[in-house]
């Protein structure tokens, strides 16, 4: 009888091992997926942040030298040269101002034209 309650007991527990070790891998691979995901969400973030930074980067670096050359084009135009202490040197607006009268002639558009070249 005693016998017969122990080969009970032992065959109770290896049922429930085998149970716990099904159990167990079950949960391990959940895990594992879980790792999986995690690290992509990683990845996934430092591909959004350098998608954020390279164009911020970039633009500091650049920025300055392309403002600087849509300066120089915009000097080459006469009536919208700017010196570089910001005051305009024969801007349009100082060549109409400095006509007198209200009514442009011929001569003020001739003075106007030889200005401007």
């Amino acid at each position: 009888m005693e016998n017969q309650a122990s080969q009970q007991s032992i065959d109770r527990v290896e049922r429930l091992l085998k149970e716990h070790l099904i159990i167990v891998k079950r949960i391990e691979s959940q895990n594992n997926k879980i790792q999986k995901r995690l690290r992509l969400m990683v990845i996934g973030g430092y591909i959004k942040l350098s998608l954020v930074l390279i164009p911020i980067i970039l633009g500091i670096i650049y920025i300055p030298a392309f403002i600087k050359d849509v300066q120089a084009r915009v000097n080459t135009i006469p009536f919208l040269s700017v010196s570089q202490d910001g005051s305009s040197k024969n801007s349009f607006i100082d060549m109409l101002s400095s006509f007198s009268g209200g009514q442009i002639n011929q001569d003020d558009i001739n003075k106007l034209l030889q200005k401007i070249q």
